[in-house]
């Protein structure tokens, strides 16, 4: 059953959610929230940003029928709410939506699972026009009967949708990772399947596809050697698999990606989290070429070095990247993660959102996507002081991308001068920056190149000559380094 749902039906709120930790370059965010009661749990999953800037946020909410029903909502690029459906499967039981897309012409598609009177949870496919009027849907059984559920979705040029996710196997306790085409008007086109050798639960969790419309997947797959991997494939328009790689992190345990995007070049970004020797889960991020083979990674451990992961991504034109996720802090608890990478996923700045719920509570980041003019939304659900969690979006916009201002917010200062040698460190190691050195009084260089570090050095200057000294991130696109001006050191002279 499709509902048309209206502001009365919901409690929506514009603020500034909870406690955000930012970054200079970016300014506070800005977020609503969406609350069906005030002691149940309401999820936002994904979201995706139509070409005139309105915003496309599903996830579930929880109804007074009974159980979780999936809802779409529009907002406008200020992120005010211009409509919403909800969808109640026929067995009045727990509904999700998980992931949604836009076409050229404005279309939602969108997947998750419904409830089914048959009994089981059977993966749904359904597209909406751009007033959220639904126009067709599907739903798919498994050949078990069981769970089976929709997690990501993607569109190609031509309007056909790619979703993965998984369905219940024929051994009891097997789920396999399940990928489909389906047509504009959700004619199922051809499916298939991947087991992996463990023979256990095996899923896929998102999809991304390049302008040759090749298909990349990502998720988990259970192996014979033990616990669940990373998984990334690569398959051809007609679904056939071309390449495939597996990630297991040192603890051999549990490993999952949740998030891929591409960047304009095809390189394959996934976002997820590992299991380290040491314990506890980190976010992890890695860089692909179009055949798989890895070109970069890192990870990322909270305070608490406990139960982080990625969970979405999303790629600049210039092939900056933006992750997000939650991190477990030491207070206790689960907060929502943003954070910013060069290409070569070199960490750049990040930002937390702490909602008003107890200490241990967890808000969780869960979908990402660019907006127009920098502007970067963020889609998850955060923990309320009144109880339950509510659906969460939330708008990160740059001051000034142009001028990072590098020398206030950095606080770098030289560590030593001699007769001949100068070092100089700053802080935030692990950014890519560009350092420049020039003497004093002229405007032409003497040494200007990419550090890969928060620290370099010069040698065999002029005793008693100024230099200064400058440096800014290397993916900002200012030039002229007008605010970066960091200080004038002038030599003693032996």
């Amino acid at each position: 059953m499709v509902k048309k749902t209206g502001l009365c039906a919901i409690f929506l709120s514009l603020l500034t959610q909870g406690v955000l930790s930012s970054w200079a370059a970016w300014g506070p965010s800005a977020s609503v929230s969406v609350n069906s009661s005030a002691t149940y749990a309401d999820f936002g999953r994904s979201l995706a940003i139509d070409s005139s800037g309105n915003i496309y946020v599903i996830g579930s909410i929880v109804e007074t029928a009974g159980g979780d029903n999936i809802w779409l909502g529009k907002y406008n690029s200020a992120m005010v709410l211009l409509a919403s459906v909800t969808i109640n499967g026929s067995g009045n039981a727990t509904d999700e939506g998980l992931a949604v897309a836009l076409d050229s012409n404005g279309n939602v598609f969108a997947t998750g699972y419904l409830n089914e009177t048959s009994g089981g949870a059977n993966i749904w496919v359904g597209k909406l026009n751009s007033s959220l009027v639904l126009q067709a849907s599907a739903t798919l059984n498994g050949p078990a009967g069981g769970i089976d559920k929709g997690y990501g979705i993607a569109l190609d040029a031509g309007g056909n949708a790619y979703v993965t996710g998984a369905v219940w196997g024929t051994y009891p306790g097997e789920r396999n990772i399940w990928l489909a085409k389906y047509s504009p008007s959700l004619a199922l086109l051809g499916s298939t399947t991947v087991n992996g050798s463990g023979n256990l639960t095996d899923i896929g969790y998102a999809v991304a596809l390049d302008t040759a419309s090749n298909i990349y997947v990502t998720g988990q797959i259970n192996e014979t050697s033990g616990g669940y991997n990373i998984w990334v494939a690569k398959f051809n328009p007609s679904l056939a698999l071309q390449a495939n790689v597996s990630v297991n992190g040192s603890g051999n345990s549990s490993d999952q990606g949740n998030g891929i995007a591409l960047d304009p070049g095809g390189n394959v970004y996934v976002t997820g989290f590992v299991t380290e020797s040491s314990g506890g889960a980190n976010i992890w991020l890695a860089k692909f070429n179009s055949s798989l083979t890895l070109q970069a990674t890192t990870t990322i451990n909270g305070s608490n070095n406990s139960g982080d992961a990625g969970t979405g991504i999303a790629i600049s034109s210039t092939g900056i990247v933006f992750a997000t996720g939650y991190v477990n802090e030491t207070p206790g608890g689960n907060n929502i993660w943003f954070a910013k990478f060069s290409p070569l996923l070199i960490f750049q700045a990040s930002a937390t959102v702490n909602g008003n719920g107890s200490a241990s509570s967890s808000d969780i980041g869960a979908g990402i996507a660019l907006g127009l003019n920098g502007d970067i939304y963020e889609t998850g659900y955060i923990a309320e002081s009144i109880g339950g969690t509510n659906i969460w979006l939330g708008r990160f916009s740059p001051i000034d991308s142009g001028s990072p201002n590098i020398a206030t917010a950095l606080n770098p200062q030289f560590i030593t001068g001699s007769s001949t040698t100068l070092a100089a460190s700053w802080s935030n190691a692990g950014s890519s920056w560009i350092a420049v050195l020039t003497q004093s009084g002229f405007t032409m260089p003497l040494s200007s190149g990419t550090v890969i570090s928060n620290a370099t050095s010069y040698a065999n200057l002029i005793p008693g000559t100024g230099y200064n000294f400058k440096v800014k991130i290397a993916t900002e696109p200012d030039t002229s380094f007008t605010s970066n001006l960091i200080s004038t050191m002038t030599l003693q002279t032996p």
